[in-house]
């Protein structure tokens, strides 16, 4: 007799259970002995190995609080983060879009980090619909723009819809 599910399992184009609490950083591992950190994908377009992509260059070389699944840049498609920071392989894929970063990640990440710090602070058009669209697949927001998204209704709504959160770093601290 099969087993029963006892949640429903993400699916990219579906509904998404309800995620865990933000402030709970890390799960346990199959083990059960340590904490492995929770999953993501870092946004980066056209700035990974740029002077605007020092935000995901940090989490490209180490992250504690994090497993870098992939980053996102179509500049940089196909390459490894590792390698288009002057280093070793890192095994960090970079991919051109979202929708590739989850098809390859084989399941949704807990997160999206916003890994780009463009002058302006804000995000462009084409940013609020990718953030919107990684929300709309149950992805938690992690922000260190100025523009502080939970303040936007779009975003508070969308977040509000789909049961994730957006931590706002620049609100934080």
């Amino acid at each position: 007799m099969p087993k029963k599910r006892t949640s429903p399992s993400p699916s990219f184009f579906g509904a998404f259970p309800v995620p865990e609490p933000i402030s709970q950083t890390a799960e346990p591992s199959s083990n059960g002995d340590e904490l492995q950190p929770e999953t993501a994908i870092v946004y980066c377009e056209g700035n990974f190995g740029e002077i605007d992509g020092k935000t995901a260059h940090g989490l490209a070389r180490h992250s504690e609080n994090y497993k870098i699944l992939s980053i996102i840049d179509s500049a940089k498609e196909g390459l490894d983060a590792g390698k288009v920071l002057g280093g070793e392989p890192s095994g960090i894929p970079i991919y051109r879009d979202l929708g590739t970063a989850l098809a390859h990640a084989g399941r949704a990440p807990v997160h999206l980090i916003v890994g780009i710090a463009p002058a302006s602070g804000m995000l462009s058009n084409i940013e609020r619909r990718l953030l919107l669209r990684a929300i709309g697949y149950g992805i938690n927001i992690v922000n260190g723009l100025d523009q502080l998204l939970n303040d936007d209704p779009e975003f508070a709504t969308a977040c509000a819809k789909s049961g994730v959160v957006i931590r706002d770093l620049k609100k934080l601290g």
